[in-house]
């Protein structure tokens, strides 16, 4: 009996997963996407003819889901929006047009890599930036809420064709983010104000410069790491990539006591210069200078030590001595990224960390993965000055 209940709450659980990956559809939202096809045809092409002159060849058009529920309950099923997607053929090419079908409102990418292309001149011409190489910008309007951001990223109100144009609609999320090798970002320090406009409403901008170890380590697209929508994050997310990070960024946001949405007086800035400490085996330590002071001694491990009630032996890495200093000027910088990471090839996973900080001792079994690549990490308390830690490949229960 419980055999067969097992099996049929595993169905259960089956259909919902299987609901979740196919995308199903009831019959009544089926016949209103297929109807909100059929209104957006003529639609697309009156947007073309008034906004471009042009008689446009439809070539492909679906009804847009929503965006899902992300409420307690999960809905599993897909609903449609009031949108369309057209892809149209116009005298200059390809291009495609959002449109809403209940609003009669569109967008469209016909300039959007004219658009990608200007937003580094507007830059440029704010501040002298040595060339860059790689650029990826990336924007949508905040006024479409009811659609995933994957669907309408690079659409623009139709005629906008410069990246300042679009700022100046102050209604646009836009992340621009510059790629260097060896190329120092000290000298962006401070230069938030005048590289982002302070003295109108230029939508929700983040602008985020990384310096890598080299020309292997960049990202060679949005998808390798390098989030169109979390600039910030991506960016200070320590790895071993990227050596050093400034990221400036405004945003709007709701005042309670005015009932209005305001910017900050100042854009926020953040800046990051991480150091990358090799280690025996390929394992590598990264911590941002901007946080610590980090001075390191190796030794020889003990052949066993004892951690939180288990034995360790079988040393596989010298143990490594930290001395810590926390900077001062750090501590009021909410921003300070402030975990000591440890990066491991493919061969320690399943090994074993142990640690001790200030006397707290500690162990890990190397299992976390990011990207292909094993990590642990250290957050170091304000009184924490001094930290040990070696590798070992086997563990016993304390006797």
């Amino acid at each position: 009996m419980k055999r067969i209940w097992k099996l049929a709450a595993a169905g259960f659980f089956l259909t919902l997963f299987a609901a979740a990956i196919c995308g199903c559809m009831s019959k009544e939202d089926r016949q209103i996407a297929k109807r909100n096809e059929q209104l957006g045809k003529g639609m697309v092409r009156t947007y073309v003819r008034e906004h471009y002159g042009e008689q446009a060849q439809i070539i492909e058009l679906t009804c847009l889901d929503q965006l899902k529920d992300s409420g307690p309950i999960p809905d599993f099923f897909d609903h449609p929006s009031d949108y369309v997607k057209a892809t149209v053929r116009g005298r200059n090419g390809e291009f495609q047009v959002l449109m809403n079908v209940r609003t009669q409102e569109g967008y469209d990418n016909r300039y959007q890599e004219q658009i990608k292309r200007s937003a580094h001149s507007f830059f440029a011409s704010r501040i002298d930036l040595p060339e860059p190489r790689r650029t990826d910008v990336y924007y949508y309007s905040k006024e479409i809420g009811e659609l995933p951001r994957q669907s309408i990223e690079g659409f623009a109100e139709p005629g906008l064709r410069q990246f300042d144009q679009l700022l100046y609609q102050d209604n646009y999320q836009a992340n621009v983010v510059y790629q260097y090798v060896d190329t120092g970002l000290d000298f962006l320090r401070g230069a938030g104000q005048t590289l982002l406009l302070t003295e109108r409403d230029i939508g929700d901008v983040t602008v985020g410069f990384a310096n890598f170890w080299d020309e292997f380590s960049m990202y060679q697209s949005s998808e390798d790491g390098l989030g169109k929508n979390q600039v910030a994050e991506d960016l200070t997310e320590q790895n071993q990539k990227i050596k050093e990070v400034y990221v400036v960024s405004r945003k709007k946001y709701y005042d309670w006591d005015t009932e209005t949405e305001r910017y900050d007086d100042a854009a926020e800035e953040e800046y990051h210069l991480f150091r990358k400490l090799p280690l025996q085996g390929g394992i590598e330590l990264v911590y941002d200078t901007e946080c610590y002071e980090i001075t390191m001694e190796q030794v020889k491990a003990p052949d066993t030590v004892t951690s939180m009630g288990q034995n360790f032996y079988d040393p596989l890495s010298p143990q490594y001595q930290l001395k810590i200093s926390r900077k001062k000027a750090v501590d009021q910088n909410e921003n300070a990224y402030e975990d000591i990471m440890l990066y491991f090839p493919a061969e320690f996973a399943g090994d074993y960390l142990v640690s001790e900080e200030n006397g707290e001792e500690d162990w890990n079994k190397v299992s976390w993965e990011r990207s292909g690549v094993y990590y642990d990490y250290f957050y170091t308390y304000e009184d924490h000055t001094d930290m040990a830690f070696s590798l070992y490949g086997k563990k016993e229960e304390r006797s």
